[in-house]
């Protein structure tokens, strides 16, 4: 299953790609403007908002079963959850990353990026993804040592990364530009530019890319 999050409407959509539907529509009553990630081992999934907050949602029923004050400010900026912990990011202000314990809330470690404009959080490769998006280039982490270990140059407005193997394939939305990332050397090299308007989602699927976005066809 799928989860996808509405923006603006605080619901969460689970479709069933085998199905092609949506099979349900999760409303937990609370403000989730922030990420959106799944948690499997602890049968649920996480999201949060421009308060700091923090909210553990079961995935069956939509209820809201765990929520955290986190008191950092906003978390709006991208979520993941990595290593039995929530990796978040804010939007504004200093770029920074949060890793936070998922069953009390606590901050448990601060990550400060040298990034223009953190935003979006991913996991592959072993390791934290970020998009500076302000500066043309993703930053990768190493959650363990809470170091920061490369700073990729990729196209303008870096807006998804997908993994496979030893490669990582990044999609910048303002300048429509396909890099792939060596994972070994963390070297890009730029493969095309794509057509639409705006390519900014990305899968991995039965030994292609799949690409689609505003104005953009699905594209393979």
């Amino acid at each position: 299953l799928v989860f996808i999050q509405v923006y603006q409407t605080d619901q969460v959509l689970v479709f069933d790609p085998v199905a092609d539907t949506v099979v349900r529509t999760l409303s937990p009553g609370v403000d989730l403007i922030g990420g959106l990630t799944g948690a499997a081992d602890l049968g649920l999934i996480f999201s949060t908002n421009a308060q700091g907050q923090v909210f553990g949602i079961d995935p069956n029923t939509g209820a809201v079963v765990r929520t955290f004050n986190t008191g950092v400010g906003e978390l709006i900026g991208g979520l993941a959850y990595y290593h039995g912990e929530l990796i978040a990011a804010p939007l504004n202000g200093p770029a920074r990353l949060y890793r936070i314990n998922p069953a009390t809330g606590k901050i448990v470690k601060r990550l400060y990026l040298r990034a223009t404009a953190a935003y979006n959080v991913w996991t592959g490769g072993g390791s934290v993804w970020v998009a500076d998006d302000q500066g043309a280039a993703v930053i990768r982490v190493n959650a363990r040592t809470n170091r920061v270990v490369a700073r990729t140059r990729v196209g303008d407005g870096p807006a998804d990364i997908v993994f496979n193997g030893g490669s990582a394939w990044v999609i910048s939305h303002r300048d429509r530009v396909l890099h792939r990332i060596d994972l070994s050397t963390n070297r890009s090299h730029r493969l095309a530019v794509l057509p639409g308007d705006a390519p900014e989602r990305m899968v991995w699927s039965h030994g292609s890319l799949w690409v689609t976005g505003r104005g953009t066809d699905l594209l393979k």
